[in-house]
């Protein structure tokens, strides 16, 4: 029990790790003329089909509860809507400027969880939320476009279905439901919703080469089965507000791949906001160490008295 938060945490900072890998799989397929209704369909059809396979390795019961269907199948659109929606807002914004306001998201989930759920925000969570959001908008470099209005309104829609995914995990019988089931049936949802959407504009183009086979299977292995899974798990683990506050490696992970892959240059300000969401990870990581140790040392002591 002691170790509960702990494994939250690690579970957390590696699924935001994960999904910060979207760019190396999504820029190239960009690159390579692929719709976005085409990009997201394979993400989802692949990693639908690499979870079953897993699920049927591991002899894992496909069977959900009755009070568990509707759920599931919520929080996999609300998923699905945040996908989307970001994507939507990629033809307003620069693609960086979208993903740096999508992380409005640890406010988002912070507030709902308080006015809806009465969880206290401590002071820790409050500075931890400030920090976030001081160092993403530092992660944000000159020279973008003038935010569109349209633009800015889409990508928050973005921002408040991913907090209401994440809270939703955590909130309703979503949460008894094993992370890769979970998994699996959230994304199953969304591959009907783009698989819809994708039919009704200009249909899905078709893979054809190797490149393309390996970014679009690249795309359900890690930013998509393992990032979800993990962050499912972490929800389970440290709850909806602190999953979210270290989810915020996520752009980090991204600027890793920009500067490393794709040659992007990275500034003094940039580092000083890695600085500030680092230590803004760090205090949620301390936090939870020194929650376990206090909760381990209180039942020690209440066991020998």
């Amino acid at each position: 029990m002691k170790n509960k938060a702990l494994r939250g945490v690690v579970f957390g900072i590696l699924g935001a790790a994960a999904y910060g890998l979207n760019p190396l799989f999504a820029v190239p397929l960009m690159n390579l003329n692929f719709t976005v209704d085409s990009m997201v369909f394979y993400r989802y059809f692949f990693a639908v089909i690499l979870l079953g396979c897993l699920m049927l390795a591991k002899r894992q019961s496909f069977k959900l509860q009755r009070d568990e269907i509707i759920p599931v199948i919520a929080v996999g659109l609300l998923m699905a809507l945040a996908s989307l929606f970001l994507y939507g807002s990629y033809e307003y914004m620069d693609v960086g400027l979208a993903s740096i306001l999508l992380f409005a998201y640890p406010v988002i989930v912070a507030l709902i969880m308080a006015i809806f759920f009465k969880e206290r925000l401590s002071m820790l969570t409050i500075g931890a939320i400030s920090l976030v959001v001081l160092g993403i908008a530092l992660l944000n470099n000159s020279g973008q476009k003038s935010l569109n209005p349209l633009g800015l309104l889409i990508i928050l829609l973005a921002s408040m279905s991913y907090a209401l995914y994440i809270v939703g995990v955590r909130q309703t019988a979503a949460h008894a439901v094993p992370s890769l089931k979970l998994t699996f049936y959230g994304l199953s949802a969304g591959l009907v919703m783009f698989l819809i959407k994708g039919m009704l504009n200009h249909g899905i183009q078709p893979l054809t080469t190797p490149l393309e086979y390996g970014n679009a299977i690249g795309s359900a292995i890690f930013p998509t089965i393992i990032a979800l899974s993990l962050t499912n798990l972490a929800i389970t683990h440290i709850g909806s507000t602190n999953t979210s506050i270290v989810g915020a490696l996520e752009p980090l992970t991204g600027l890793f791949v920009g500067v490393v892959v794709f040659n992007e240059i990275i500034t003094v300000q940039n580092m000083v906001g890695v600085i500030l969401i680092i230590l803004a990870v760090t205090s949620v990581v301390a936090s939870q160490y020194i929650i376990a140790w206090c909760q381990a040392h209180l039942l020690y002591r209440h066991r020998h008295h």
